[in-house]
């Protein structure tokens, strides 16, 4: 089980933030913690259930934020590069040994498809104007079809847009992500979370404007 959270552009300079978390359920931590950060998230639902965040105040780095808000909860993080950027991955502590089925953080881990999934997501979102993010928050749960489509799409709350609500939700139902899952990761729940002012969501960059 995993959750992934991706910067489009290496930097050899560490940002560091302001984080005031509180302690409370680990996915409202972790949807502060993408506010605060501004990177862009890619959940496995499941993983995040009955967990509980660890409180952090001060300044650190994403990174560092992120181990403080884990303490207590099981989970561990890791970091790797890859080209579509920074990646910090989120697993069970002790998680590695392999089981009679992969754990979808090995998967994530170990190929380049969080990050075509992120990116072509964005990409459909930036290409139509009433979905271009920038201006709302985004919290939205999906699966995976056996063709890698995606499926059971449904924005969690609003983006303070009933009509944009029901637009993002048509819009990547049925959306092909470019890759065929493996039959184990074929209906395991995603929560995607997009802030405003995300790092790496730059829409007239990705599209190719002038």
């Amino acid at each position: 089980m995993s959750a992934v959270a991706h910067s489009s552009k290496p930097s050899n300079a560490i940002a560091v933030f302001d984080f005031n978390i509180a302690a409370q359920p680990l996915s409202e931590a972790l949807a502060q913690y993408g506010k605060v950060s501004g990177q862009p998230a890619l959940f496995d639902a499941d993983l995040l259930r009955e967990r509980y965040s660890h409180a952090i105040r001060g300044q650190w780095t994403p990174q560092q934020a992120l181990k403080v808000l884990l303490q207590g909860t099981g989970l561990t993080v890791e970091s790797f590069q890859s080209e579509h950027g920074h990646t910090f991955v989120l697993k069970e502590a002790g998680e590695g040994a392999e089981g009679v089925l992969p754990s979808l953080s090995s998967f994530l881990t170990k190929s380049p498809h969080a990050g075509e999934m992120q990116s072509r997501i964005l990409d459909l979102l930036c290409r139509n104007p009433h979905t271009k993010p920038g201006s709302y928050s985004l919290l939205m749960r999906f699966q995976l079809d056996e063709a890698g489509d995606v499926s059971e799409a449904k924005v969690l709350g609003t983006t303070g847009d009933t009509r944009r609500d029901a637009w993002l939700q048509q819009a990547l139902q049925g959306f092909p992500l470019g890759f065929t899952p493996p039959a184990w990761m074929r209906g395991q729940p995603m929560t995607m979370l997009l802030e405003p002012g995300a790092r790496g969501v730059d829409c007239d960059r990705r599209l190719g404007a002038p």
